[in-house]
């Protein structure tokens, strides 16, 4: 294993169980977070697709199962390339399984739903009222439940800080003030919004995925097509909205080589080899990808140990970050601005804004699960809307796609919801 200090291994709370655990902590945190229930809640929560129960399109729990076989690769890649053992595998997994735990149902729309809602309450200009990052960190170190005498998973400090992957842009936007004490034990010593190379490797390995899979989940579902794909307007919008760094030749050569992958693929007659050819796409890019992602020592300010989780940065070449955000903007072309998937996003939206408008009601203690009563009565009595929206934000927060449609429609649509319902 990497050499890691101590800092990097100690937890918030002293765990006596873990004193006679064959397993690294990282081990342990891997452990904890694929054992936690919002970690399973996951596969009932949508990527970007709302294709109800079809088996193909992605869920965050598969999201983020591959982000961290990704992230994994790079790790070794990065190993091997240093001839030693320099990053911990078992700590880019356990950060790569987390990263979207906080993340509400119906992906992208749910998230802007909350947000909305919150700031619609308090009559607020601001927004980030709920942002996912900022999610993942509370529920880890506030709602989900491990031991008794503490709350959360009990994560160790390389892990949560390995989440923490907007310290260098607004960092007071992607952290609640409700757990701006355990972020100031999480920095301790660390140099001052500096990214950890764990960070840096989970976040591009997070990139792939989104780029590679969604064109995979595109291309399946006829969004993404050679004809759609050959239109000149719209090759002219993607690569005139690429920044000036990717030079333009490139990413031309890029985008039509695509286009000519697309066409193979469609040409093809037989249904087996089409989903082998896109399965043998995604495979040659994913590897372009984790091959083009090296490391370099980092040059770190005075008194900053030289070593640790900061002694290095990953560093991708522009030519390669260029091909995997033209990829991630024409996925969001194609897919998520598409028809069918756009109606979906203004439902899924509505379901939650209408949940949260009766979940805040002074008188809607009784709406809630037992593990939310306590703190739902508390707000109440405090006679804080604030605290009510944050209830409120929490528990819808941690729903999956099918209870939040269940509980809306238990609620608002006649005739529907019986007492023997599953929620």
């Amino acid at each position: 294993m990497p050499t890691y200090s101590d800092a990097d291994s100690a937890r918030k709370f002293p765990d006596a169980r873990e004193d006679n655990d064959v397993r690294s902590p990282f081990e342990v945190d891997r452990a904890r977070i694929i054992h936690s229930v919002a970690f399973r809640r996951l596969q009932g929560k949508t990527q970007i697709f709302g294709m109800g129960h079809d088996t193909f399109f992605r869920t965050r729990l598969t999201h983020s199962l591959e982000v961290a076989q990704i992230a994994k690769g790079i790790a070794m890649a990065v190993n091997k390339h240093m001839r030693g053992e320099v990053v911990s595998t078992e700590l880019v997994e356990a950060i790569s399984l987390a990263h979207d735990i906080g993340h509400p149902p119906f992906g992208h729309a749910g998230e802007r739903a909350l947000d909305e809602s919150i700031q619609e309450l308090l009559h607020a200009k601001k927004s980030n009222y709920f942002e996912s990052n900022a999610q993942n960190i509370r529920l880890l170190t506030q709602l989900e439940a491990k031991r008794r005498g503490y709350l959360g998973l009990n994560l160790t400090r390389a892990t949560l800080d390995g989440l923490l992957k907007h310290k260098c842009d607004h960092p007071e936007h992607f952290v609640y003030p409700t757990e701006r004490p355990i972020i100031d034990w999480v920095l301790e010593g660390s140099p001052a919004r500096q990214l950890s190379f764990e960070t840096e490797i989970v976040d591009w390995a997070d990139q792939v995925a989104y780029s590679v899979h969604d064109l995979e989940d595109g291309i399946h579902a006829g969004m993404i097509t050679s004809a759609r794909m050959s239109e000149d307007t719209l090759e002219e919008h993607l690569l005139g909205r690429l920044p000036d760094i990717y030079v333009r030749s490139q990413m031309e050569g890029t985008y039509r080589w695509l286009v000519g992958q697309v066409r193979t693929i469609e040409e093809m007659s037989d249904a087996r080899q089409r989903a082998a050819a896109r399965k043998d796409l995604t495979s040659d890019l994913i590897h372009r990808f984790i091959t083009a992602a090296k490391p370099r020592r980092r040059k770190l300010p005075d008194g900053t140990p030289g070593t640790g989780r900061y002694a290095l940065e990953l560093v991708i070449s522009p030519a390669e970050m260029g091909r995997a955000l033209l990829y991630q903007k024409l996925a969001n072309d194609l897919i998520v601005h598409d028809q069918r998937v756009a109606t979906l996003e203004r439902r899924s939206r509505h379901v939650v804004r209408r949940l949260f408008r009766e979940l805040i009601h002074e008188h809607a203690g009784d709406l809630y699960p037992d593990e939310f009563r306590g703190v739902f009565a508390e707000a109440v009595a405090a006679k804080s809307e604030m605290l009510r929206a944050e209830v409120a934000r929490d528990y819808i927060a941690g729903m999956t796609d099918d209870y939040a449609e269940m509980l809306y429609q238990r609620l608002f649509s006649p005739g529907t919801g019986s007492l023997f319902d599953a929620l």
